[in-house]
């Protein structure tokens, strides 16, 4: 016996740069006509539940709503006055299978969205756990009310999105893609915690001779690489690694060996700002080109010209990220897929073939085992996704399982640094040994 499921259809992946559909405000009315008290209640705590974990606000409004709501059955007629009696392109059949149906928004200011509800299904209408035999009204409205505001069928079973009802329809509370999903559209509910991380001032060391107002500026030093505990970006482009950390990248041979002093990135990628002052992320595309995330900007350049592609850069938003998104990292597998993690926990997976959303999705659920709070991640030359947590490193395989982890540092990408009390006892002697004329570098 099929499961009971919501009849809109199941939609493809959208693609990016294209606006998906959602309305084009963000405070919304409804009505559901002809109910009950109860059914009023239920009603506005099914708006509520979007409301909670969005900007969005809803009302009541019994004239001209935005989203009106009924039960209706069979082949039926659709409610507003402006379609003018026009018959629903899909019926409802009865008991145990389409349980709903809704209208998607279509970005018009004069939109109206329709939900339409089985009115031969068993409903447990009241604000308590339905028994058996029953639907749960609350959930339905949730869901239905998620296609209004532009949301699709996820593939998540936990979500609230997913086509079909399940066996347990109470409680009811959204899943993290739903979550991610309506603020994708409509961003984050108004006093919601920040998941940006303050940025980090840049400090400019300058000497002052006192007894002259002459200020001599000085370039700060780079970071030594062996006393690193996390990298911004690594890219792995023919025999070199290209590692980057705060203005700075290094070229470091396959082999292992760094390769002299680092170069400063706006020497290097001069298409970028001069206010870039590291990169978010970087990956290589399918194709060759390079793609770096940077202030919230993504830049794709032909490799190794590096020269900018048309209609390059755009904003992340233009990728279909939240326009205030923190991009942690990104990736893409062996399968022509990209993940682009950000806000700490989010995945947005991209299609590189033919640049297509392919979906919202938690950390957790693409990447099994990895936790939170990723600072990077990269594709490494033994077949692993490597991901970067806090000062802790977790080398992934696409059989879903985590292979090894441990402290990060430079050993990780085969790089090994001396040890830094022979380095340093060996600097002391040295120094001792040679003429105080000498500079060593």
């Amino acid at each position: 016996m099929a499961k009971p499921r919501c009849g809109v259809t199941d939609a493809p992946s959208r693609r990016l740069g294209v606006a998906p559909l959602r309305w084009p405000r963000l405070n919304l009315t409804w009505n559901f006509q002809l109910a009950d008290r109860t059914t009023l209640r239920t009603t506005e705590t099914a708006f509520a539940i979007w409301a909670a974990n969005s900007s969005l606000t809803f009302s009541r409004d019994t004239n001209e709503p935005d989203i009106i709501i009924a039960f209706r059955e069979g082949r039926h007629t659709m409610l507003d006055r402006r379609y003018g009696g026009t018959v629903c392109p899909d019926d409802l059949d009865g008991p145990s299978k389409v349980l709903a149906h809704a209208t998607l928004p279509t970005g018009a200011q004069d939109d109206v969205s329709e939900v339409h509800v089985d009115h031969r299904e068993v409903w447990h209408i009241a604000l308590t756990p339905n028994p058996q035999n029953s639907h749960y009204l609350l959930r339905m409205l949730v869901h239905e009310i998620g296609h209004s505001l532009g949301l699709s069928h996820t593939t998540d079973e936990n979500s609230l999105m997913y086509a079909y009802s399940p066996a347990v329809e109470w409680p009811v509370a959204l899943g993290m893609e739903d979550v991610l999903a309506v603020q994708n559209l409509y961003g984050a509910a108004e006093g919601e915690p920040s998941t940006a991380a303050p940025a980090e001032p840049t400090v400019v060391p300058r000497t002052t001779t006192p007894a002259s107002t002459t200020t001599t500026t000085t370039s700060p030093e780079p970071p030594d690489p062996c006393a690193w505990r996390h990298i911004d970006t690594l890219l792995v482009l023919g025999k070199c690694l290209f590692v980057t950390r705060g203005r700075y990248a290094w070229s470091i041979g396959l082999g292992g060996k760094i390769v002299d002093r680092p170069f400063v990135l706006e020497d290097y990628a001069r298409f970028l700002p001069k206010a870039v002052t590291r990169l978010s992320a970087a990956y290589q595309t399918v194709k060759g080109d390079l793609v770096l995330f940077a202030n919230g900007w993504v830049h794709m350049v032909s490799y190794p010209a590096l020269e900018l592609r048309v209609s390059w850069p755009q904003r992340v938003a233009d990728l279909g990220l939240p326009p205030n998104a923190v991009i942690n990292a990104v990736l893409n597998s062996h399968t022509d897929r990209t993940y682009v993690i950000y806000n700490d926990y989010a995945v947005l997976e991209m299609d590189e073939c033919n640049m297509t959303a392919h979906g919202y999705h938690t950390l957790q659920t693409v990447f099994l085992g990895i936790p939170s709070l990723v600072r990077t991640a990269y594709r490494y030359t033994d077949g692993h996704l490597y991901f970067v947590h806090r000062d802790s490193f977790f080398a992934y395989k696409f059989t879903e399982t985590v292979t090894r982890s441990g402290e990060f540092d430079l050993d990780v990408i085969g790089v090994t640094c001396p040890r830094e009390d022979i380095l340093r006892k060996l600097w002391d002697l040295l120094a001792r040994l040679a003429p105080s004329s000498v500079a060593f570098d």
